[in-house]
């Protein structure tokens, strides 16, 4: 059987520190599923003026970074995040862990 490490990708933030993304449980993958069938990525900063749009995201972001910094706070990552920022986290998660936005399972080449 072949081993699998789940390593994760860095991204530095906006106090300059650099900090992991790990890939989504499957019990938070559906999680997560299931909060961005609420919200539109693509288009998020026309849409962030709506409270649940900014609760929902500040809701997956603390999720992601949590996995390998228990220690940030939704108050942190609300100061170290920016849109930019924010859209790159939500796109590198999904994709490390095996999945296309709307849920489809990504194709293997």
């Amino acid at each position: 059987m072949k081993k699998i490490l789940a390593l994760g990708e860095k991204i530095i933030l906006r106090d300059g520190k650099e900090y992991t993304i790990l890939p989504f449980t499957l019990e938070d993958m559906e999680w997560a599923m299931d909060k961005f069938s609420k919200i539109n990525v693509e288009p998020i900063m026309i849409n962030f003026y709506e409270e649940e749009t900014r609760t929902i995201l500040y809701e997956i972001l603390t999720k992601i970074l949590n996995y390998a910094h228990p220690d940030l706070s939704e108050e942190d990552i609300k100061k170290l995040i920016d849109l930019k920022i924010a859209k790159e986290i939500l796109k590198i998660a999904i994709d490390i862990s095996g999945y296309k936005m709307g849920g489809k399972e990504e194709e293997k080449k």
